[in-house]
């Protein structure tokens, strides 16, 4: 099992190389799957993200994923966040897509103890075991520095409850996820490599979205960056 973390600028490539792929046989999971975009502030995404045919209709960086699965030819597509309308958007949107694929959503609040093992245990049972492995996880959910009234603020005007929401979400849901896929994946039988290499046989791979700032600061950010720092470090643990 292989576990990567990358920031938006280094996804954005990969998701274009996952276009030109076709050999997906297994099961994906994308978190964040319909978190939305709706701020000026993430238009380069949109644009970068249409440059190689891929619209993320607003509804963010894990649908774009979730999309780039699909055109990869993955048929088998598990779409997670907690908002549940975006999330029946973001599947409605696919659907019309790509009507050869099967999508399913789960609402899972990542910062729950917990949460994602019974999501997985959900989604194999209402699927009658098509969906019963996990292949592909990419974990893009998130919760960015912008306190309650979006304005980004000093560390002395941070209180503890929306610094601890933050890292539940960004550190400690992330690893929490990943434990719930490596249980998973560690326990199924492997699929062959992409090139038939028989000595590269996979259980799995797991990609964590970081950002940028979680090694660079940014003014009014100070406590948005030690999350994603802590997020690209889980890989080392694992």
């Amino acid at each position: 099992t292989e576990i990567y973390t990358l920031s938006l600028h280094d996804a954005l490539p990969i998701l274009n190389i996952m276009s030109s792929i076709t050999d997906f046989p297994g099961v994906a999971l994308v978190t964040g799957a319909a978190s939305g975009m709706k701020s000026n502030d993430f238009q380069f995404q949109r644009e970068a993200l249409k440059k190689i045919d891929i619209d993320s209709n607003n509804l963010g960086i894990g649908f774009a994923v979730a999309t780039a699965f699909a055109k990869a030819g993955c048929a088998r597509i598990i779409l997670i966040d907690q908002n549940a309308g975006g999330l029946k958007a973001a599947s409605k949107k696919l659907l019309a897509l790509f009507p050869e694929a099967a999508f399913i959503t789960s609402t899972v609040d990542i910062s729950e103890p917990g949460a994602m093992e019974k999501a997985l245990e959900e989604v194999t049972t209402l699927t009658n075991g098509v969906f019963n492995r996990l292949d592909y996880a990419v974990n893009c959910a998130g919760m960015n520095g912008i306190n309650a009234s979006h304005a980004p603020t000093n560390s002395t005007e941070t209180s503890l409850e929306y610094f601890d929401k933050l890292n539940g979400i960004n550190y400690r849901g992330t690893w929490m996820a990943n434990r719930a896929y490596l249980n998973v994946m560690m326990k199924q039988e492997p699929l062959p490599a992409h090139n038939g290499n028989p000595k590269r046989l996979q259980r799995g791979s797991i990609v964590n979205l970081s950002s940028g700032l979680g090694v660079v600061g940014m003014p009014k950010n100070r406590e948005f960056p030690a999350p994603f720092l802590d997020r690209t470090r889980i890989q080392q643990d694992s």
